[in-house]
């Protein structure tokens, strides 16, 4: 009887969520964005690293676990040894795969931007055809046709 439940329960959230609206900020509301369409002429992976948040916090982590070790010099060598190791994992943690898109638009104008795929299995190809959503010269989608 589980199975029956669960099954049903799993397909109907599958139907409806389909039926999901996106949903905008009320900043977005008004706002124009144009649609360009052009060919990707070339793609070159590339590590997207954060801001250095990852970094920090790992350090800050890792000086407080250091913190709980030892005594006296033994204390402030396993903090600064914490902070150090806490610091590098941070930074690893918070690099992903990305790609760098060459593209060619039909305007003739050719661009470069970086896609991050941290959150998708997803890959640009040369020659897919593609459409670019631009608001205030930022990139806010970009689009296989």
């Amino acid at each position: 009887m589980k199975l029956v439940l669960t099954t049903l329960a799993l397909g109907s959230i599958l139907v409806f969520s389909g039926c999901t609206p996106a949903t905008h900020s009320a900043q977005s509301v008004g706002q124009i964005e144009q649609v360009h369409y052009g060919r990707v002429v070339s793609v070159r992976g590339v590590t997207v690293s954060d801001s250095g948040a990852g970094t920090l916090g790992g350090a800050v982590l890792g000086g407080l676990a250091g913190s709980a070790i030892g005594s006296g010099r033994g204390n402030t060598l396993a903090i600064v040894g914490g902070a150090l190791a806490g610091g590098a994992v941070g930074n690893q943690m918070n690099q992903s795969a990305g790609q760098e898109l060459t593209i060619l638009l039909e305007s003739g104008e050719e661009i470069v931007t970086v896609v991050n795929n941290k959150n998708t299995a997803f890959s640009f190809r040369t020659g897919d055809e593609v459409a670019l959503r631009i608001r205030n010269g930022q990139i806010t989608a970009i689009n296989v046709r």
